[in-house]
């Protein structure tokens, strides 16, 4: 299940009672949050990592195309490929196969979902070290 720090507040409101304003990215998951259940959750989440983002929907993630160096700093991957990665977490949860170019279909569709989510947060030239 995919449970995201923002439904706390959602979920917390609803266990409790309260009334939640409308208007927020915050969904109730309470059996979720609980483990009562394991698969529901979000289907679609927006990512963010070392100042890069990337999409979680269903059994695939998207990493969209960054460019830049491999690693910041202290020597941790930066995920920069040069084209946007369909990655299939169910079939392969290590991500060793990029499925972009054989599922295009689906990366394009990921993408433009990405796109809209991200609405202007995504710079695929950012710096190794977005805090620099």
């Amino acid at each position: 299940a995919r449970f995201c720090l923002m439904d706390l507040y959602a979920t917390l409101g609803e266990m409790l009672g309260g009334d939640v304003p409308s208007g927020l990215d915050s969904r109730p998951y309470p059996d979720v949050l609980l483990g009562k259940e394991l698969y529901r959750g979000r289907d679609t989440l927006l990512l963010e990592a070392q100042g890069r983002l990337a999409l979680l929907s269903g059994r695939y993630a998207l990493i969209p195309a960054y460019f830049g160096e491999d690693t910041n700093s202290p020597g941790i991957e930066l995920g920069c490929i040069p084209h946007d990665s369909l990655w299939d977490l169910e079939a392969d949860p290590s991500q060793r196969e990029d499925l972009s170019f054989s599922e295009k279909e689906t990366t394009a569709r990921l993408k433009k979902d990405f796109l809209s989510l991200a609405s202007g947060y995504y710079h695929p030239g950012m710096p190794t070290d977005p805090l620099e």
